[in-house]
């Protein structure tokens, strides 16, 4: 491979990195806009429902119901403007959806179950230190 080719191929995967990069931050902000609608004015009504199944454990002062909804919705939002961003912006990819749409989803189940469940652990100690909205939202980021 000549020297040009290898320097074109160093400029698209450092474009490439770049690209997803920002568009990262763009999927960032859809997955904190999302979750500030969802927790702090539509989901509202649920705060004081506790929700408990497995190893989540969203009691009134984990957040109840409001709590599990936003983490769960704004995820699941935010991640499927990202695959779909990302497939078709950064990587132009033009392989079979579905299939990659599977072996997404199955990366993403393993993050998605983390991010529901860590909130459970740590809420109340950032709920003491700096009040329960600016908790929610601290845990978010």
């Amino acid at each position: 491979m000549s020297e040009t080719a290898k320097s074109n191929i160093r400029k698209k995967t450092w474009f490439q990195f770049i690209l997803f990069t920002l568009l990262s931050m763009v999927t960032t902000l859809v997955d904190l806009g999302t979750f500030s609608l969802f927790n702090f004015l539509i989901f509202i009504p649920y705060r004081t429902v506790a929700f408990q199944w497995w190893l989540l454990d969203y009691s009134v002062i984990n957040g109840g119901l409001t709590a599990f909804l936003s983490f769960a919705l704004s995820f699941a939002i935010s991640q499927t403007f990202n695959f779909f961003i990302q497939r078709k912006v950064t990587f132009q990819a033009s392989n079979n959806l579905a299939l990659s749409g599977l072996f997404y989803a199955a990366m993403v189940l393993v993050v998605f179950f983390l991010q529901l469940w860590i909130p459970t652990l740590i809420r109340q100690t950032f709920v003491d230190w700096i009040g329960a909205s600016w908790a929610d939202f601290v845990i978010k980021i």
